[in-house]
């Protein structure tokens, strides 16, 4: 009855592998597109839970090549878990600077546009008043593309993830930082 127990509590932990795993990736898709702090809390403790759940079923598991597919599985999860950190900080650090430095500053030219077109207007100059509006719709257009840029994924790296994969091909995207765009490092 022991054996025949391992490989029925090791067919629930499998079961609860798959579960885990599911969860784990409808979270980080998730944060991917909303950059929500749930769904970033909700990816890592799935994944540390799952980390146990992996080590665990590996220690009782009684076929030596199931136990080396497992092994495989853990290196790959952790794989994972290390790339998915790394865009949690791109996307920490791209969103930051979407806040804390384009925002401010575009809202700023824009009202300084703005104040210009109003002082012009009152002072009944149209010809600066003229000038001045192709520079606000270039400028509300800058802004606009800078938006689009931090929310786009861009193509990189295929043939790291397709050999990763087994020699499977599969597009992989990533996020760039707005500093790295416009200083073409």
């Amino acid at each position: 009855m022991g054996q025949y127990g391992t490989i029925a509590a090791n067919a629930e932990r499998v079961a609860m592998i798959n579960r885990d795993v599911a969860e784990m990736r409808r979270n980080v898709r998730l944060y991917g597109i909303t950059g929500e702090d749930t769904y970033l809390g909700g990816a890592r403790e799935t994944m540390k839970g799952l980390a146990e759940l992996l080590q665990l079923t590996s220690s009782h598991m009684l076929d030596p090549q199931r136990k080396a597919w497992l092994q495989e599985m853990i290196g790959r999860f952790e794989s994972y878990r290390n790339s998915f950190e790394k865009v949690a900080e791109m996307r920490h650090d791209s969103d930051r600077q979407l806040n804390e430095v384009m925002n401010p500053q575009g809202k700023r030219l824009a009202d300084g546009v703005r104040k210009l077109i109003a002082a012009a207007t009152e002072s009944r100059n149209l010809e600066i008043v003229a000038r001045l509006g192709p520079v606000m719709e270039r400028l509300m257009s800058a802004r606009l593309s800078a938006v689009r840029f931090l929310g786009k994924p861009v193509e990189t790296a295929p043939d790291t993830l397709q050999s990763a994969r087994g020699g499977q091909t599969r597009k992989h995207h990533t996020r760039h930082t707005l500093s790295t765009e416009f200083t073409g490092a």
